[in-house]
């Protein structure tokens, strides 16, 4: 009916954006994560500012510091330490490009040690790439390995699996990959457990 076609139609634009943000060169990608995180940033800076002269009132300026520190370190998690390296350097210059009276954070902040926790975090990722993936564990007709090129654990099974095995993998959050021929999640030590 017409909902299967939206569906679809869904589906294939989806795949159609995802296709044509791939073929993006590195650079083009670079430049709108940076665009996307640079805003972030500096409406929070526009907030902490209005909240420093009085426009804002009834807001807590350390709650908007600690979301901002909460997504630049996450960003050092993924190991994006470009970006983190830029979000500092904005964050060193905001007192005088933006007219703050404080600093948003102070030199003391652990903040400032994100950059190097986003270099390390990037180093240990490429490293595990260029190894390539990895087998956790084999079983009798199956084999689990990690993979961090893709960010997949994958579970590999000799034959087709019964559909009651099948409910217990999507219930544990398991998806078929066809293309991989294996059930999959995104690589984390629950899955790898959960495996």
């Amino acid at each position: 009916g017409e909902r299967g076609r939206g569906f679809c139609g869904r589906q294939a634009r989806a795949a159609i954006r995802r296709a044509i943000t791939d073929a993006r060169p590195e650079e083009a990608k670079a430049d709108d994560a940076w665009r996307a995180v640079e805003r972030d940033v500096l409406g929070t800076i526009a907030t902490l500012k209005g909240i420093e002269s009085g426009e804002i009132r009834g807001s807590d300026p350390a709650l908007f510091k600690q979301n901002l520190q909460g997504r630049i370190e996450r960003l050092a998690k993924n190991g994006e330490s470009d970006l983190v390296n830029r979000v500092l350097a904005l964050l060193r210059e905001a007192p005088e490009r933006f007219g703050l009276k404080k600093p948003v954070f102070t030199d003391r902040s652990s903040i400032w040690k994100l950059g190097d926790a986003a270099a390390a975090k990037a180093e240990r990722t490429e490293a595990a790439i260029a190894a390539g993936p990895s087998v956790v564990a084999t079983f009798d007709g199956a084999e689990i390995t990690r993979d961090p090129a893709d960010d997949r654990v994958r579970i590999r099974f000799d034959t087709r699996v019964s559909r009651e095995v099948a409910d217990d993998l999507k219930a544990e959050g398991w998806k078929w990959s066809p293309s991989n021929t294996a059930w999959q999640r995104k690589n984390t030590n629950a899955s790898v457990y959960s495996a």
